[in-house]
């Protein structure tokens, strides 16, 4: 143990270590001291004798528990904006979407999960793709799932109200398409949000949200926050949600998808394919050298 880390407080060492377990989120040895700043901030506002009792309760209670939400928003990286890079968004529209749509279009069901939404800017960019590439989108059944651990995301998710910053690539013409202004504020217009859902969920601890069963999945830029461990338990849960046919999109810095299914590289993304039910089975493996002799006479 590093001089530094002798002086910390013991209770610093635990909440690094929950915050990994629970959460999936790696503090950084650089960071550590700005942790150990909001935790003594955050116990300081909640009216608790010490810092030790927030991490008492980030070990013991719920992740909607007031305490434990209010740490993981100070916590948590929740910088996103619509349409976020430009070149993610042109590889969705020109060869994710278009063979996805046609896997579907005779169901003419598609069901989206991002985890890790944020305040919901990428689950709706990608409500407002689908509203543009469906062909006659009133005759298609769409489901968007957002989810992340912090609550106070999550509630900016649900009220679809954003500043200025949060459509800042968007031109003048795109904005007023999408949005209504309110006040100093902009608000997503109801044909875009009112099939989306949002709810608490720890990608690295608890289950999918419907295993099997979503079509698009969205992953982009939470991995390079997690611990190794934790990576791997994400992209479990996200296998176990996959449909037959179903994609897994992440961002050009993430890790790659450990599957054992091709994954594409595009501008702006990665991404893995399941394959779907009527894929014909792969070769069979050529038979052991043993097998492959003939029988003693």
């Amino acid at each position: 143990m590093s001089s530094g880390r002798q002086s910390e407080p013991a209770w610093l060492e635990e909440a690094c270590a929950l915050l990994d377990q629970r959460v999936g989120h790696r503090v950084l040895e650089r960071h550590r001291p700005d942790l150990a700043e909001k935790v003594v901030q955050l116990a300081s506002q909640s009216g608790l004798a010490s810092p030790g009792q927030v991490v008492e309760r980030l070990r013991s209670r719920p992740l909607d528990d007031p305490t434990v939400r209010d740490l993981l928003a100070k916590v948590t990286v929740n910088e996103s904006y619509f349409f976020r890079d430009a070149s993610t968004m042109e590889t969705l529209r020109t060869q994710v979407l278009p063979r996805l749509i046609e896997s579907r279009s005779r169901q003419k069901l598609l069901r989206v999960w991002s985890a890790g939404c944020s305040r919901g800017e990428e689950l709706y960019s990608l409500a407002i793709l689908l509203q543009e590439c469906l062909p006659d989108p009133a005759s298609w059944s769409v489901t968007l799932v957002g989810t992340d651990v912090a609550q106070s995301s999550l509630e900016a998710a649900r009220a679809a109200l954003y500043s200025d910053w949060s459509l800042r690539t968007l031109s003048p013409q795109e904005r007023d398409r999408y949005f209504l202004r309110e006040g100093r504020r902009w608000h997503l217009r109801r044909e875009y949000r009112r099939n989306a859902t949002f709810a608490l969920q720890s990608i690295t601890t608890d289950p999918a949200p419907a295993p099997h069963e979503f079509d698009l999945l969205f992953f982009r830029n939470v991995a390079i926050y997690l611990s190794v461990e934790a990576t791997e338990a994400a992209f479990e849960r996200l296998r176990q949600a996959m449909a037959p046919g179903a994609f897994l999109v992440v961002g050009p810095s993430d890790p790659s998808p450990p599957y054992p299914w091709p994954t594409e590289i595009a501008p702006g993304a990665l991404y893995a394919r399941r394959p779907p039910r009527d894929a014909p089975a792969p070769p069979a493996p050529p038979p052991a050298v043993a097998e492959a002799l003939p029988a003693p006479a």
